[in-house]
């Protein structure tokens, strides 16, 4: 599935995944097999449930791509939950790592942290988890090589402030 966990939707996985379905339509088809390939998202621009459909036959097309609409109407209702969710922040978003990085003294680890993506939706998750355990967090550091356990602290120290202060926005956000 595209969705990411929470229910999130990144256009490059819906992509991709609508590269993999072409295909798979196509290697069915080359088979004679009876199929039908759904992939959903939700648009950008109006916020609605979009399918797109693949078939073997055109009987499968159409049932799938609305002619009777039963299966589509189905088919959007459970799509349209697994990607209502609130998308996750931060994803992409490696500048307020890097800002965070310099604050605390370790600017030299910016491209360490880019390298193994500690973006910004990751590095409040990393936040939480110092929160709640520290060893873990101490250790995913540790294993992404972050070697000095002075960096080490300073980095969770710098990553549970992030993580507050991001949640404090959220309130601020969620009040307006």
């Amino acid at each position: 599935a595209a969705g990411a966990p929470g229910g999130a939707w990144h256009p490059a996985q819906h992509r991709r995944v609508v590269h993999q379905a072409a295909f798979a339509a196509e290697a069915m088809h080359e088979s004679r097999a009876v199929y039908a390939v759904l992939v959903a998202r939700r648009c950008e621009r109006t916020g609605a449930v979009v399918s797109e459909t693949w078939g073997s036959e055109p009987w499968v097309a159409g049932e799938l791509g609305g002619t009777t609409g039963v299966l589509e109407i189905v088919f959007r209702g459970h799509a349209s939950r697994h990607i209502a969710a609130a998308p996750v922040r931060g994803l992409g978003d490696f500048e307020p790592v890097t800002e965070s990085l310099r604050a605390c003294g370790l600017a030299s680890l910016a491209e360490k942290m880019r390298e193994h993506n500690f973006d910004a939706a990751a590095f409040r998750a990393l936040g939480k988890e110092c929160a709640s355990n520290a060893a873990f967090a101490e250790g995913a550091l540790e294993r992404i090589g972050v070697a000095v356990v002075g960096d080490r602290l300073k980095l969770m120290a710098a990553a549970r402030a992030f993580a507050e202060a991001t949640r404090e926005e959220e309130e601020e956000e969620e009040e307006e």
